[in-house]
């Protein structure tokens, strides 16, 4: 059963579902004209169990589209519906290989994933199942990976209702990969959990690595970590010489933000100017591989510069994924960055979540990764605190 909160002037319906919380606008108002308070309540309360009910595709209304379908297919008025296997089976072949092969890895791994459920009719997909079925995708393969899986079976089961109109909705339509990713991320071993790059190890990375990976990890480490994608899509209009900063629209937010440019970063962008010419972009080639959309490739190449440096060993392949986990990569440079301005005493939390471009404290939080040294400092602190009595010698 749903609960409700309070958001403004505004009742809203919380749920669990999938081990997430889900929050949605009832779009009843705490005081509604012509009504009590606790009249508002109550029907507020209805809408949310009936919000709660059609997300999991368990209302009056599909019961009865079900029982109607049965009866119609019973008396011959109908035709029955494909199950989940003969439907994605039948699935007309898009253009393009690599989508079609991309969209068939996602159809097949989906009914292996149901096993002799997937020979139950379309409509028993439900998005609890859907949100099950991505929750075990991304322990085995990316965010980016699983969204691509969702997309292709969200396209299916929406020419199945608006197409052909066997089903009344896209389960597929509702699910939040970004939302699940961050709750299989939690449950990781943290062993398995991403590190953070010493400050040794970033300035090896920046005078030892070939260019132009040692030019892409100073501008991020200078840039307040930027991401790898925005690194390589970095265009030189971007760069305002005269008032001194960088205009960043990041890629994965959305989000613009202003980086100045202190006076290393603009040092080693001048020179990179000066050796591209007219180039677009700041790094042509990483942006040639990321607008041909082959960003894991670049990655993967950061990766096994870092083994050849050393600073990660060989590549684990865990359950099975296609491609191997490493404890490091580039988006260990962002962690770097918060770890070593938390760890400054002279910037306050506000500070850093700004700079870096986090939208909350616990998503910053959870990028800050304290050292050994910090953690015996710490520990020196409590037992200087308490003025212990001494014990004798052993």
């Amino acid at each position: 059963m749903a609960s409700l909160t309070k958001r403004g002037n505004s009742w809203v319906a919380c749920w669990k579902q999938a081990g997430l919380t889900v929050k949605k606008a009832t779009g009843i108002r705490v005081r509604e004209p012509g009504m009590s308070a606790a009249k508002a309540e109550q029907l507020a309360r209805q809408t949310a169990n009936m919000m709660e009910a059609a997300a999991k595709g368990d209302t009056p209304c599909s019961r009865a589209l079900a029982a109607v379908r049965a009866a119609a297919v019973a008396m011959g008025a109908a035709t029955q519906l494909p199950t989940v296997r003969e439907f994605l089976a039948e699935v007309p072949v898009s253009a393009g290989d690599k989508a079609e092969a991309n969209r068939r890895r996602a159809f097949r791994r989906f009914v292996e994933f149901l096993g002799p459920a997937a020979d139950a009719p379309l409509d028993s997909v439900t998005v609890e199942l859907a949100e099950q079925f991505l929750r075990e995708v991304l322990r085995d393969v990316s965010r980016g990976t699983a969204e691509g899986h969702r997309v292709y079976l969200s396209a299916a089961w929406n020419r199945a209702n608006k197409v052909l109109g066997l089903i009344d909705r896209n389960p597929w339509a509702v699910v939040s990969v970004t939302k699940l990713a961050r709750v299989v991320q939690a449950d990781e071993p943290v062993a398995r959990r991403r590190k953070p790059f010493t400050l040794e190890e970033i300035r090896r990375l920046m005078g030892e690595l070939p260019p132009p990976w040692c030019d892409m990890v100073a501008v991020s480490w200078y840039a307040f970590g930027l991401r790898l994608s925005d690194v390589c899509l970095m265009r030189w209009e971007a760069i305002n010489w005269s008032e001194n900063y960088i205009l960043v629209r990041e890629k994965k937010t959305r989000k613009e933000r202003f980086i100045p440019l202190v006076p290393e970063l603009r040092l080693r962008l001048k020179l990179l100017q000066k050796a591209n010419g007219a180039a677009e972009y700041v790094f042509p080639l990483m942006a040639h591989y990321y607008n041909a959309g082959c960003p894991g490739y670049v990655s993967t190449q950061f990766t096994a510069l870092l083994r050849s440096l050393r600073i990660v060993g060989e590549p684990e392949v865990v359950n099975g994924r296609r491609h191997a986990w490493s404890e490091k990569s580039f988006h260990s440079i962002r962690h770097s960055v918060v770890s070593c301005l938390r760890a400054d005493g002279a910037f306050t939390a506000d500070i850093v979540r700004d700079a870096v471009g986090h939208d909350s404290e616990a998503v910053e939080r959870g990028y800050f990764t304290a050292t050994q040294a910090q953690r015996v400092a710490v520990a020196a602190a409590l037992a200087a605190a308490v003025h212990a009595p001494a014990l004798p010698a052993p």
